[in-house]
């Protein structure tokens, strides 16, 4: 083991960083790691740091509690940053949350911090608290934090933005801060009125940073001002061989959709808080509280233990600990607070195994399942270690499975049955009930705050080890064995017997003429019999009225069609198609997020298609799409008859340019395409000779070149959040607003979570503005949209999001957006 990190040494310092982290959560623990578990419990402090999306959080901050002052440290992102942009792929909504919150999970384990969450929506960028409120809903994500303060029990609240930063950041930050302070005074007050048992932090702090006061010398002022406790996060850790800084490094390096790949920063690394509320303090964040045993009932023999093992822990032979360990448990089974219990308990269960070696699996060969579903499972033993231990029992579901086995050294123990799959589907609970615009619905109260629920497949191992029966849990895994990467390991998902999905999310309806819808049907079981029918208005018709489905083998799809005729008076609808299985209903499609950096996911969505009854013409049919950042842009267009043919910007050449008459470029295409610093050239070249070039919005940060169009423009952070907000035509009579769709005001109704964002503040005076538009109490903006000549074509910039508006079927968007690919261009 040593020549392998020497070696790795060698060649490349961060693979043994990674190494060092990583190692422990694929392989036993090593002995230095288990003497810090044993330090951390025998620590009681906690530090709750809270934020409002994923990425917001400092991960130093929170590696530094967790790892070097060995105190529980978890981050409360409010949401699961729903409303923001994805960078790696095309999810959006509900399932970049899901991303998101696998990121999150995901650096916890490497930063070993602890993660919650509330209910509320990243309903996208928000200007002020006060709307943030008005959506949230105040009182109920107020409560929401008092409840979570309570379960959590944290000495030390950090917020990581300030509570009067209202207008110089996101209305998110500033109300997470704001809610923080509410509940901490909520609770104080309570007690002065009364109330018991009521937990109550000792202080809360602002993550503060001198760019917030303009410069350094401000900020030397506001330190002796306020007298902030100064901490050096930078720390190294002797025992481990890890930097912190490389922790915090890997930690923020999850958050892949974001773009938040880092760096470690070595040396020192200062992090300045400002108390906000609470009980004044000296140089440590914990002056004056009592983080040991001592501080609950009974607590001191479990107090006096820990010294006695720890001073005598030896690191050749952890496991001359075990005997000292198990004389633990009946001193935790003392402790009144039994919240503590249950939480202490497990740590130190977790911490025999990591000592013992222990293998305890529970696996199967595939990766889903459905409800009630017989599936064959492996239960594999090995204690490696020369502790004797005996296998008590395998429950599962109140069944035995296995019972009364002796675990000799180092000899694996497999044993084959099979288990009757859970009723629950393994689609967070988030997803799985209707929310509304500003929270999640989550009925489960114990599941409300989690990052994820427990995999609800669950096994429990009963151990006697040493003469002391301890207990483990293990949900369900899928593993397999790929050549190139060697054992997956995965959560088993249990999803609906059948689901189904139509082919276009959108359908155009041009007249009262019917049209074909086509929904396929997915077996997820053998010999699946089900009747498909479309759950729609009344108002419009649909034949067949159902159609019976019949499918012999999992995994097998069919697909079948409805004539739909649309009335002639209503706009749009939306349709839920359903298939009724033995008296159940089911109307789930399935989406699968698999990326490398997360565990993979199956989650069920319902399935909705959006139908368009509307008059829209394009004098375009088909066009060219360079891919950014990721959007369904191309299927939208696809599903209103605009024939989209995908190019990648890294291999054009301006021949595959030829014949289109639009190229459009996709959303942050100019963030992330290095191949456009030379090739933005070819797109120029093409609306030189008369081709119509749109290009999509582009963030202000990390432009690969300012060169984006060949004039002059340059890129702001101004953004319209409010989705109802006014829109005037600057010149009513622009050809874009009147050809070949006529457009009114009322094409700006049911957009959703924003008008747009990232609009350009100044152009060349060749671009043309076509839209005025504001949020409420703000001056106008002009660069939603830029037009202008190029020789013998055109070149169109726009930020409005379309990438939002195309796939939730706003029928404006839609006749715009063909006016866009039209524009300068007579009808094919």
């Amino acid at each position: 083991m040593a020549a392998l990190k020497k070696l790795f040494l060698l060649n490349n310092l961060w693979l043994v960083v990674v190494w060092i982290l990583l190692l422990p959560n694929l392989l036993a623990q090593s002995s230095s790691e288990i003497y810090r578990q044993l330090e951390k419990f025998n620590s009681l402090g906690k530090v709750l740091y809270i934020a409002a999306h994923p990425d917001d959080e400092n991960t130093a901050v929170i590696s530094y509690f967790a790892n070097y002052r060995m105190v529980s440290s978890a981050y409360l992102s409010l949401t699961r940053g729903d409303g923001g942009q994805n960078l790696i792929g095309s999810e959006l909504r509900e399932e970049l949350g899901l991303i998101r919150t696998q990121e999150l999970i995901r650096a916890r384990k490497i930063d070993k911090g602890h993660q919650l969450f509330t209910t509320a929506i990243d309903f996208g960028y928000s200007k002020s608290p006060t709307e943030t409120f008005s959506i949230w809903g105040r009182e109920s994500i107020l409560n929401q934090m008092i409840d979570i303060i309570q379960r959590y029990k944290p000495d030390i609240i950090i917020n990581r933005f300030g509570h009067q930063s209202a207008g110089l950041t996101h209305g998110h930050h500033t109300a997470s801060a704001i809610l923080s302070i509410e509940a901490f005074d909520i609770i104080e007050q309570r007690l002065k009125n009364g109330a018991k048992n009521l937990w109550k932090p000792r202080r809360i702090f602002h993550n503060t940073t001198w760019w917030l006061y303009g410069n350094r010398e401000n900020f030397e002022n506001v330190m002796q001002e306020r007298k902030l406790l100064k901490i050096d996060v930078g720390v190294y850790d002797q025992l481990t061989g890890v930097a912190n800084s490389e922790i915090a490094a890997l930690s923020r390096s999850q958050h892949k959709s974001q773009g938040f790949g880092s760096s470690p920063r070595y040396g020192t690394n200062n992090e300045y808080f400002d108390l906000v509320r609470g009980d004044p303090h000296s140089e440590d964040i914990f002056d004056g509280i009592d983080i040991s045993w001592n501080r609950v009932k009974n607590g001191q023999p479990i107090d006096e233990l820990m010294q006695s093992i720890l001073s005598k822990y030896d690191f050749l032979n952890p496991q001359s600990t075990v005997k000292s360990i198990l004389k633990l448990y009946p001193l935790l089974e003392n402790l009144e607070d039994k919240t503590l219990l249950k939480e202490k308990t497990t740590e130190l269960n977790q911490i025999l195994k990591n000592i013992l070696g222990l293998i305890l699996q529970f696996n199967t060969d595939r990766p889903t399942g459905v409800p009630h579903e017989k599936i064959p499972v492996e239960i594999k033993l090995m204690n490696p270690s020369p502790i004797k231990a005996t296998l008590k029992s395998v429950v599962f579901n109140q069944t035995t499975l296995l019972e009364n086995i002796e675990l000799n050294q180092n000899k694996p123990l497999s044993h084959q049955v099979h288990i009757n799959n859970s009723n629950d589907y393994s689609t967070p609970d988030w997803l799985l009930e209707k929310g509304t615009l500003g929270n999640y619905t989550v009925s489960n109260i114990d599941n409300r705050y989690l990052a994820q629920a427990s995999n609800p497949n669950q096994v429990t191992f009963k151990l006697n080890i040493g003469g002391r029966e301890v207990t483990f849990e293990e949900g369900l895994k899928y593993r397999t064995t790929n050549p190139v990467h060697g054992e997956i390991v995965q959560e088993f998902h249990t999803i609906s017997e059948a689901t189904v999905a139509f082919e276009d999310p959108v359908v155009l309806f041009q007249n009262t003429k019917p049209k074909q819808v086509i929904v396929s049907v997915t077996a997820h079981r053998n010999d699946l019999r089900g009747k498909l029918s479309l759950d729609v208005s009344n108002l419009w018709k649909v034949h067949p009225s159902s159609h019976d489905t019949s499918i012999e083998k999992s995994g097998e799809k069919s697909s079948y069609i409805f004539k739909v005729t649309p009335p002639a008076d209503q706009i749009s609808v939306e349709s839920n198609a359903i298939i009724e299985i033995n008296d159940k209903k089911i109307n789930y499609a399935l989406k699968t997020i698999d990326y490398p950096h997360i565990e993979k996911q199956f989650v069920l969505i319902p399935n909705t298609s959006k139908f368009i009854h509307l008059d829209l013409k394009s004098n375009v049919s088909r066009v060219a799409y360079i891919s950014g950042a990721g959007d369904d842009i191309s299927q939208s267009l696809q599903s209103v008859g605009i024939e989209v043919v995908e190019l990648d910007i890294d291999r054009i050449q301006s021949e595959d340019l030829l014949g289109f008459k639009t190229v459009i470029v996709g959303i942050r295409a100019f963030n992330i395409k290095e191949s456009l610093v030379q090739k933005n050239n070819i797109l120029w070249d093409f609306a030189r000779k008369g081709g119509t070039l749109i290009i999509q919005y582009n963030t202000s940060r990390d432009l690969v070149t300012q060169q984006i169009t060949p004039f002059d423009i340059s890129i702001s952070r101004n953004r319209i959040t409010d989705e109802n907000s006014p829109v005037d035509f600057l010149d009513p009579d622009h050809p874009i607003l009147r050809t070949p769709n006529k457009i009114n005001l009322s094409d700006f109704e049911g957009w959703v979570q924003e008008r747009g964002l990232y609009f350009p503040d100044s152009w060349d005076n060749r671009f043309v503005p076509i839209l005025e538009m504001n949020d409420p109490g703000e001056t106008s903006l002009l660069g939603s949209l830029l037009v202008s000549d190029y020789y013998e074509g055109k070149i169109i910039y726009t930020g409005l999001s379309f990438f939002r508006e195309l796939p939730a079927g706003v029928s404006g968007a839609f006749r715009l957006y063909l006016n866009l690919i039209s524009y300068g261009h007579e009808k094919d």
